[in-house]
């Protein structure tokens, strides 16, 4: 079943194999999500995701939001606010959880000079404690996952940057996205979105606007959900 956030529906829907849609939840307590912008699902089946304001005209202060952004769990049908925005700091946008589904990682201030991933700590009722600086710097954007080893790959969309930062918050590496002709300033492509892939899960997607790109990986990454 393929999980996603219909950003200007407002709501988080699930697409069946037989080609069924249905929507999970388009609410809390009766108010309208603004728009979900980006999902993480636990083994157990659990969603947590963020709802920024992607699907209001106006966005935020255009008089159609009901409610702050903040980020959500979903889980047998109840919806339960875990982080605030005022918690997080920023808007909420890209969103992951470690391998053991112990730990919720929240991207922060992605327009800002120095972006930052918050870590939340996941506790036994799937609520979460308080948050702690991650990591900070390029390659902070919407996009984020973790692979089998802990370590998390998050995007930065302009110009197009991977970064991949250790279990430990230490920065491990960055993936440069290529550039295109020879006029400057050249073109560079984009990075918003990525997951893993293939049955090994040793393929790296990476959503770049008008392309994606699959980088063949040598350790595992982590399909995220419960096991088929």
């Amino acid at each position: 079943r393929l999980v996603w956030c219909a950003g200007q529906d407002r709501a988080i829907k699930r697409l069946e194999p037989d080609g069924t849609r249905s929507v999970l939840t388009d609410n809390f307590d009766g108010k309208r999500f603004n728009g979900p912008n980006d999902v993480a699902i636990t083994a157990d089946g659990a969603i947590y995701f963020t709802d920024s304001d992607v699907g209001l005209r106006g966005g935020i202060n255009g008089g159609l939001a009901q409610m702050p952004n903040a980020v959500f769990r979903w889980k047998d049908g109840k919806v339960s606010q875990v982080v605030s925005r005022d918690q997080l700091g920023a808007e909420p946008y890209g969103i992951a959880l470690s391998p053991d589904d112990k730990y919720l990682y929240l991207s922060a201030g992605t327009m800002a000079p120095d972006p930052k991933i918050m870590r939340f700590p996941v506790l036994a009722d799937g609520s979460v404690g308080n948050g702690e600086l991650f990591t900070h710097g390029p390659g902070i954007g919407d996009g984020m996952k973790a692979d089998k080893a802990g370590n998390l790959w998050s995007t930065q969309p302009s110009p197009g940057i991977v970064r991949i930062t250790s279990p430990s918050g230490k920065l491990l590496g960055l993936l440069h996205l290529p550039t295109f002709g020879d006029d400057e300033p050249r073109k560079t492509a984009c990075a918003s979105s990525l997951a893993f892939g293939g049955d090994d899960a040793k393929t790296l997607y990476i959503a770049a606007c008008e392309k994606i790109y699959a980088v063949p990986l040598r350790a595992p990454g982590l399909l995220q959900g419960p096991a088929p």
